[in-house]
């Protein structure tokens, strides 16, 4: 505990020296051996140590305290600020009551402290004289030198199905809620962070994230907002959008539905059960992109979710229907005739079937041939040339390579 602590302090020390805040601390020279959750007792110390060092006047001092008492460690943070009168401490450690940002970090901290048994009290000896936030952890959850590289809660890994590295966009007006989120997914994604819908938008469009979660209520622009404004454009139209929101009635889940969210969390909400909900959704779209890419009955229209990308399907696979037969159809002329550019229709085309525009030209012109082979009998090269391919012994080589067969054996 005393080297994990020491770490967390070097790490602070460069944003106490930007507000002009000195951190100094009394440690036990002896090493304390806890079994502990490293990542949520470094949000502990994260949300005791930011608000400490947010609140202190220039060239104030925040002490950081550790020692043990009656078989228990005591953890103690003290600031220099203008300090919490105490009958207003309670309305701060109920969660979305806060101000200036502290509430949600102090709600969040009570509830990792209780989960490893301890408890957080606020200290206080008059106004003017800052804050002592005390955590104690039972002496219960000590361990051997042995025993300690193994913690009390193992966070369930994220199980993404594919290699690459996504990336999601977190939209949340209040820091220290954001900055939480944006802990859940850190090292399972790249994470993008925006403080406002406006900003969210900007970010969005430039970037093009691989999944959304945003807050109902922003400055600026609102979550919904947001949401409808990313699903009517053809460029962001595929991105899933997951809303976070304190409001529990139905006409708010009803409005986020509506706009096209994908999936709607009231807060409170539990950390395993938000990643969970990404990752899964994400999963199921990899499963259709594959599902798609390897079987030859599966529509197109299966992949989409809303009615912007669905009409954008249609188009695609109407226009490439009609000239199936046409070996000069390629993707300047279908990019043309859906009204996008080359570089947007791949993109789109990427995202949506995990492939670019020519795959896709060629996988649904080999699925029509397949189509043609069991239901007709003409021969291998007449279905080749009925499909677009001018060179037959091509066809054959391309086909096997999708379908595992020769055209000749797939027929049989």
């Amino acid at each position: 505990m005393v080297s994990f602590i020491e770490d967390v302090l070097k790490a602070f020390k460069g944003f106490a020296d930007t507000q002009q805040v000195i951190i100094k601390n009394t440690l036990p020279e002896d090493s304390l051996v806890v079994g502990f959750d490293p990542d949520k007792m470094e949000k502990i110390l994260f949300n005791l140590l930011s608000n400490a060092i947010k609140f202190s006047p220039l060239q104030g001092i925040v002490e950081v305290n550790v020692k043990v008492d009656k078989k228990q460690l005591v953890l103690s943070i003290c600031d220099q600020g203008k300090g919490i009168e105490p009958e207003r401490m309670e309305k701060f450690f109920n969660r979305f009551e806060s101000e200036g940002g502290v509430g949600i970090g102090l709600s969040l901290t009570r509830e990792l402290v209780h989960m490893h048994g301890g408890t957080i009290i606020y200290k206080h000896n008059s106004l003017g004289q800052g804050s002592v936030f005390e955590v104690t952890l039972p002496i219960a959850s000590y361990k051997t030198h042995e025993e300690s590289e193994k913690v009390i809660f193992q966070a369930k890994p994220v199980a993404l199905m594919t290699d690459k590295k996504q990336t999601l966009l977190i939209a949340e007006d209040n820091r220290e809620l954001r900055l939480y989120i944006a802990s859940i997914f850190t090292g399972y994604f790249n994470v993008l962070q925006a403080e406002d819908g406006k900003q969210a938008l900007e970010i969005c469009q430039k970037y093009l994230p691989d999944m959304i979660i945003a807050d109902l209520m922003m400055p600026y622009m609102d979550g919904i907002t947001l949401c409808r404004r990313i699903k009517t454009n053809i460029e962001t139209s595929h991105i899933p959008l997951v809303l976070l929101t304190a409001y529990t009635d139905i006409q708010h889940q009803l409005s986020g539905s509506e706009a096209g969210a994908d999936l709607y969390i009231p807060k409170p909400f539990d950390e395993e059960l938000l990643r969970t909900n990404v990752v899964t959704i994400l999963n199921n779209r990899q499963r259709v992109k594959e599902k798609y890419s390897s079987s030859f009955n599966v529509e197109m229209t299966s992949l989409v979710t809303n009615n912007l990308d669905k009409d954008l399907v249609k188009r695609l696979t109407n226009y490439i229907e009609k000239n199936i037969d046409d070996s000069d159809l390629n993707v300047d002329r279908l990019a043309i005739e859906i009204g996008l550019s080359r570089s947007q229709l791949t993109r789109k085309l990427n995202t949506l079937a995990g492939m670019a525009p020519g795959l896709f030209i060629q996988n649904y012109r080999l699925k029509k041939a397949a189509a043609l082979l069991k239901q007709t009998t003409q021969s291998v090269s007449e279905i080749a040339y009925q499909t677009g391919f001018s060179d037959p012994k091509y066809f054959s080589r391309n086909f096997k390579k999708l379908f595992g067969v020769s055209p000749s054996d797939y027929r049989i």
